[in-house]
């Protein structure tokens, strides 16, 4: 498939997605009302962070050491890859799951018994689709890892809040059973691509690095848990200061500034298989080639995007949300602005991983972590919800900067948009 067909299918496929997301996040909103919303987002970005050990590290190096398997057909060394990873998510999912259940109090979501084992089970889930996605991807199957991945979960989603929509009153805990139910689905659905397309990936002798691969897995995963947490400590915080009001503007406003990021996963999911593979040949040009190309694509939609949110976005909020949500126009534009920064710059923090420096890249993302922490610490009680702009934005320009300088440095290529 060309490379104008495979993007146009990925793209197709994403846009779809986070439009059906965003369909969901409506009907949640305005069927919760904004304090439930609020106390849903708040438990929600509770579970994302206790989920991030057991979906971080993994697909990484999945990708990166699945792809060079599959480019040299070593199959030992893929299979190695999958069994490895497979007891390893195991293993970190028990962790996960009994660290959440010692931690959170889930009593102000409603049934909590029901709340704790969707928990349990979407981070299970999450994990396991998350694997299957990636060894689909190493194997350059794009448009089926998306489907999987993420098609699946909004539109199962999307069924069940219609019919809560048309026959019952929605609450919290309808939509943790939901959100189990859907993540259910996107696994299966994983499953069965992943059988479909590599039958025997598990089967027959293996190559097993435990030591090295450990090595890497345990930067790659911190990696992934920081940029969530940078992502999420904010709604946890203004919910711990009990400003559920402020958590339901910041979802609302965060589900446009995931398009945003939208732009960054195509061009991560289809370049970097090439950009991987180029690099361990020594072909430094064609290397670059590929990551100014894919910045490129992905900074023309993302300033397209930002236009279209300066422009409609606060009658598109109004009419979706309704008019309770307006007040998040103003943190979308300000959130937007610095999100087009980030992907102008770049992935250079993301490629760095795949190329096996991500120790460099996790020494500046703590760095971002305890940036963003101290700022938001410092102004959330006098600023409320515009806290969480002033430490993402201080947060992504740091961390672009200095990743691009390192990028620079380590590889003689150039991540920035040029």
């Amino acid at each position: 498939m060309s490379l104008g067909k495979s993007l146009f299918s990925l793209t197709s496929i994403k846009v779809l997605d986070r439009v059906l997301s965003v369909v969901c996040g409506v009907l949640v909103a305005r069927m919760l009302g904004v304090t439930d919303f609020g106390v849903y987002g708040y438990y929600f970005s509770l579970l994302a962070i206790f989920s991030m050990p057991v979906i971080s590290g993994v697909p990484s190096l999945v990708i990166r050491e699945m792809s060079f398997g599959f480019f040299n057909f070593d199959n030992k060394h893929t299979n190695g890859v999958f069994v490895f990873s497979r007891y390893y998510l195991w293993f970190i999912s028990f962790i996960s799951i009994i660290l959440l259940i010692i931690f959170v109090d889930f009593s102000k979501a409603g049934d909590e018994k029901k709340v704790i084992f969707c928990s349990i089970g979407i981070i299970l889930l999450r994990g396991l689709t998350r694997l299957n996605s990636a060894v689909l991807n190493s194997k350059k199957c794009f448009v089926y890892s998306s489907l999987s991945y993420e098609m699946i979960t909004p539109l199962v989603l999307l069924v069940g809040l219609s019919y809560h929509f048309i026959y019952k009153d929605l609450n919290v805990v309808d939509v943790f059973l939901l959100q189990f139910f859907a993540c259910l689905a996107s696994f299966l659905f994983s499953a069965f691509f992943r059988h479909k397309f590599i039958p025997n990936l598990g089967v027959g002798s293996s190559t097993i690095h435990v030591k090295k691969w450990l090595r890497a897995l345990i930067p790659l995963s911190v990696i992934t848990f920081v940029s969530v947490f940078n992502s999420e400590i904010g709604v946890i915080l203004l919910g711990y200061y009990g400003d559920v009001e402020s958590v339901s503007i910041l979802k609302v406003s965060m589900q446009g500034v995931m398009l945003f990021s939208l732009f960054l996963q195509i061009s991560n999911s289809y370049f970097t298989p090439d950009i991987v593979n180029s690099y361990k040949k020594g072909n430094i040009l064609e290397c670059q080639r590929v990551i100014t190309r894919g910045v490129r694509i992905s900074s023309l939609f993302s300033v397209m995007c930002f236009i279209f949110i300066l422009l409609f976005g606060e009658f598109f909020i109004t009419l979706l949300f309704g008019t309770d949500y307006k007040s998040a126009y103003e943190i979308l534009v300000m959130l937007s602005l610095s999100q087009l920064f980030n992907v102008l710059m770049g992935s250079s923090g993301y490629i760095l991983n795949m190329l096996g420096w991500e120790s460099d890249t996790l020494r500046t993302l703590l760095m971002s972590l305890g940036i963003n922490v101290a700022l938001l610490l410092i102004f959330i009680e006098p600023f409320g919800i515009y806290s969480v702009v002033i430490s993402s934005t201080a947060t992504v320009i740091y961390w672009n900067v200095s990743l691009a300088i390192k990028f620079r440095r380590l590889t003689h290529m150039k991540s920035w948009i040029r």
